[in-house]
């Protein structure tokens, strides 16, 4: 194998000709263990060592190497192989010893196959460099190719700082609501930026510095690229820049080009009968969808729960809203759904589309009793209240069902009906009463002591009316879940219980 040395390193001599200041050594064998490694002893950096590992069944070849330098000086090893065209080895490891063989540190990829290191000369002036192969982390051999080994001098450099800025009209571009702008630094070799430095959120007035890298090390001087990206903003990546030894490189202002963007669409959903808003974090739980039109067809892009005036609002920048044709859906609990007309908004156009009224069902679900699960299980009785706001008198009928989701695995749910006496007659409860009279539904529900620990029980009522009211649902009302802990069953919060059943089911369609 020492022909393929020579010839790797004879290869090179051509590329090294015209570069005097790189010094070309080569590996000597035997420096298979990090005692016996090959003194390099002091050299004028950088400094190229040509190797290569030559690994047979039974015995592993690795290679060290013992360097000297000026203590405290800051150095960089690369471990380079056959992804940057350096050798024959397909995935460098490279390894860092003191003195006396202790281990310091390890790498195996830096932004490719290739390894790479980062440190100062340790106070005895002394160190050990270990070429091998992944993932030979007891460094024991076993790799096969040729490779370089480069140990180059670094130089510290200061800071990278600079601020992002709007630019139409020069206002700092935030990295708070609603733009949320960060910037990430990358450092640039040979023309190519692809080497990742580190990455930070600018402060609210556009304001970003680096002065490390993300692992804490410090900037080196050499070519650099910001990257910078915000709500709202076209993507930003600068030209590479240098940044000098101990230099505080101030960028100035770097101006980001806004999208074409909405300023935004908001409203209100109330009732259409007495105007009250409609909430979107308590019942009727009232919930605006923005939909985007293109001709005929509207798709929907933006959705969010009214405040506690019934408001909503969809931020251009927030959404990334272009000019254009949209119309908004709105639902809420015992609602009928209502859909705006379409209509046009313009670039930082505010369009406030006012109230969205959504008629009522005839039926309004009313107080829910829940029910008390005695420990180790028996009889469950619950129930709520129907009100008929309708025109005239309500003839349907009540039903409630019950979702069982059992901690087992495979987890295997089910649903049941029950009616006024449990599962034994779930016989739905016939309605029919005037407009703003109020009725009290009762079911029951048996509960066995068997039931697994960490299960739940949810139940859920729902109201449709005649002719056929299993098929003319008017609504359905989440009523309670309880789940058992310690052989008992503890009844959820309304929120918790709806966020459980919810998540059950995401499951089951897993």
């Amino acid at each position: 194998m020492l022909t393929l040395k020579r010839c790797f390193a004879s290869s090179l001599l051509a590329v090294l000709f015209a570069l005097p200041s790189i010094t070309l050594g080569q590996e000597v064998e035997p420096n298979n263990t990090c005692l016996d490694a090959q003194d390099v002893g002091p050299q004028i950096l950088p400094f190229m060592i040509a190797g290569s590992l030559d690994s047979v069944e039974g015995a592993p070849d690795i290679d060290f190497f013992l360097f000297t330098g000026t203590p405290g000086d800051l150095v960089r090893a690369d471990h380079q192989g056959a992804s940057s065209g350096n050798g024959t080895l397909g995935d460098p490891f490279l390894g860092l010893f003191d003195a006396d063989c202790v281990l310091i540190d390890i790498n195996d990829d830096t932004g490719s196959l290739d390894s790479r290191l980062i440190f100062p000369v340790p106070v005895n002036g002394t160190y050990v460099l270990a070429a091998t192969v992944c993932c030979d982390s007891e460094f024991l051999g076993g790799g096969q190719g040729t490779y370089l080994l480069t140990v180059s001098p670094l130089q510290v450099a200061g800071s990278i700082t600079g601020r992002l800025v709007n630019a139409r009209d020069g206002t700092p571009v935030s990295g708070d609501s609603p733009t949320f702008a960060f910037v990430e630094l990358f450092r640039c070799t040979d023309g190519f930026c692809f080497e990742f430095v580190g990455f930070q959120q600018a402060d609210s007035n556009g304001n970003f510095r680096f002065d490390s890298d993300i692992n804490g090390n410090p900037l080196l001087a050499g070519a650099y690229r910001i990257q910078a990206s915000a709500s709202g903003f076209n993507f930003l990546p600068t030209d590479p820049f240098e940044l000098a030894e101990n230099q505080a490189l101030d960028l100035g202002d770097i101006a980001m080009t806004p999208l074409s963007l909405i300023g935004s669409v908001s409203g209100r959903l109330v009732d259409a009968i007495d105007g009250t808003p409609l909430l979107g974090f308590g019942p009727p739980f009232a919930f605006a969808e923005l939909q985007r039109c293109e001709g005929p067809d509207c798709f929907g892009i933006a959705g969010t729960p009214t405040d506690d005036q019934g408001r909503f609002r969809f931020d251009g920048v927030v959404f990334s809203l272009a000019p254009g044709r949209y119309r908004v859906l709105a639902f809420a609990e015992d609602y009928e759904p209502a859909t705006t007309p379409q209509f046009d908004v313009a670039e930082n156009e505010e369009f406030e589309i006012g109230d969205i009224g959504l008629s009522p069902f005839p039926i309004q679900f009313g107080a829910i009793e829940a029910c008390e699960i005695p420990p180790g299980g028996g009889l469950c009785e619950y129930g709520i209240e129907l009100r008929n706001r309708g025109p005239g008198r309500f003839k349907g009928e009540a039903w409630s069902t019950v979702d069982f989701f059992p901690n087992e695995f495979p987890a295997r749910s089910s649903r049941f009906q029950v009616g006024r006496v449990g599962t034994s007659n779930p016989m739905p409860v016939r309605l029919n009463f005037s407009t703003e009279q109020t009725v009290s539904l009762r079911f029951q529900l048996d509960v066995p002591g068997n039931v697994p620990d960490n299960s739940t029980i949810c139940a859920t009522a729902t109201v449709g009316t005649d002719p056929d009211p299993q098929f003319h649902n008017l609504g359905d009302r989440f009523l309670f879940c309880a789940a058992t802990q310690s052989g008992n069953f503890v009844l959820l919060s309304d929120k918790e219980g709806r966020k459980r059943m919810r998540e059950l089911k995401q499951q089951q369609l897993r």
